[in-house]
């Protein structure tokens, strides 16, 4: 459940057997949600019909209407070079909604040759990426921004500028944190990207429910 504070005051039903809190109602009669939680499986929890996983005396939902960028890989960390794919998601904990974003080249089998167009696709990885290996952060509006200007530039697939670099650079751009995916030869793969959010995910473990938040100014957030 979305909420900005730890019980919020909502609306109750016209036979007050419910309250609304925005995004989904709950009947107040058996403490459970009537309809299942926004994110989905996003959450961390398999019961979808749960607040903060049956705990609410230690923890709260406290995203609001923020948005979570992530980042994912989908190679093993001793997967091939030259193998896998990497991505950025973006959650919008208001609307309930996940887009995908990934720099693909024009002569993938999925793929259409848009000639000079931007390579950066959306919502591709949904069928075809399943994710093995995330790292989230919760945005701030400034950082919002950030990463609209950074999806909408137009951008290319190279030999040396790859799916991987892409995410990693987006991901840099937006919340200041370094996830390097500098792989042998200076090509940056998935495989060296999963390695590294590996790393990050032992020391400071994030998801959709609880991402991370942006580092300190000034402070080393590079994994290399």
């Amino acid at each position: 459940m979305i909420a900005t504070k730890a019980f919020p005051k909502r609306d109750l039903g016209e036979e007050r057997s419910g309250r609304n809190n925005l995004h989904r109602w709950l009947d107040a009669k058996v403490g459970r949600w009537i309809n299942h939680d926004p994110i989905g499986f996003a959450a961390g929890d398999q019961n979808l019909y749960r607040y903060v996983g049956n705990s609410a005396t230690n923890y709260i939902d406290p995203l609001g209407f923020d948005i979570v960028l992530g980042i994912h890989s989908n190679q093993p960390p001793d997967g091939k070079f030259a193998g896998g794919h990497a991505w950025l998601s973006v959650h919008d904990t208001d609307k309930g909604t996940t887009n995908t974003y990934g720099l693909w080249p024009d002569f993938h089998p999925d793929t259409i040759d848009n000639r000079e167009g931007t390579d950066v696709r959306k919502n591709m990885e949904k069928k075809s990426s399943p994710n093995k290996y995330n790292r989230y952060q919760k945005l701030t509006p400034k950082e919002e921004k950030k990463l609209k200007t950074f999806l909408s530039r137009t951008d290319h697939w190279r030999h040396s500028h790859t799916c991987a670099a892409w995410a990693s650079q987006g991901f840099r751009e937006t919340t200041r944190e370094d996830i390097d995916a500098d792989d042998y030869f200076g090509f940056e793969t998935p495989r060296e990207l999963s390695r590294n959010i590996v790393k990050k995910e032992k020391n400071d473990p994030t998801s959709t429910a609880k991402p991370g938040s942006p580092p300190q100014a000034g402070g080393d957030s590079s994994v290399r």
